[in-house]
């Protein structure tokens, strides 16, 4: 993992406990050593959600809260399979060093997720090609009509989501 990040120019680590088959919390004895050097690289650790039993938010919790100088991103909003956004929202309030990425997120809790954490801690993925990206950036798009449809949202914070705020977590210099 460190000669990826640091020869390679990786810029972040993804754990999937639903492909590999592990509950975060039973497994702490495994990815405490992994989280350990994320910490040591400063790169953010993107996780999988939204498939039972292994992918709820809920579950993540205690590692988040064990490693506050790690930026972790809940993938999917927590709804691939099953809607746990609200779970991902809560998470996320709790612990600032969370963010909420988009893909698969319907556009009711979207909007839920920028009114409890801010647009600054939520980033773009359409998961394509399982889903039609057309369909994941039109949400985005649509944050910025007027109520009660959209929020308002201003076109540079949109652009934060789109890009800018996954940029700076990964450190890329335009």
């Amino acid at each position: 993992m460190r000669d990826l990040i640091v020869s390679r120019d990786f810029r972040a680590v993804k754990l999937h406990p639903t492909n590999h088959g592990y509950m975060p919390f039973k497994s702490r004895d495994r990815l405490d050593p992994i989280l350990e050097e994320v910490d040591s690289l400063g790169v953010p650790v993107i996780v999988h959600q939204g498939d039972p039993p292994f992918g709820h938010p809920s579950q993540m919790a205690p590692m988040i809260e064990a490693f506050p100088r790690i930026t972790f991103i809940l993938a999917h909003f927590a709804t691939q399979r099953v809607v746990l956004a609200d779970e991902a929202i809560y998470v996320a309030r709790q612990n600032k060093n969370v963010y909420l990425e988009t893909g698969w997120g319907a556009l009711p809790r979207i909007k839920e997720g920028i009114a409890a954490i801010g647009s600054e801690r939520l980033v773009f993925a359409s998961d394509c090609p399982i889903q039609e990206i057309g369909s994941q950036l039109r949400v985005i798009d649509v944050l910025t009509w007027a109520p009660p449809i959209g929020i308002r949202l201003s076109d540079d914070k949109a652009e934060g989501i789109m890009g800018d705020n996954i940029a700076k977590l990964l450190q890329i210099k335009s």
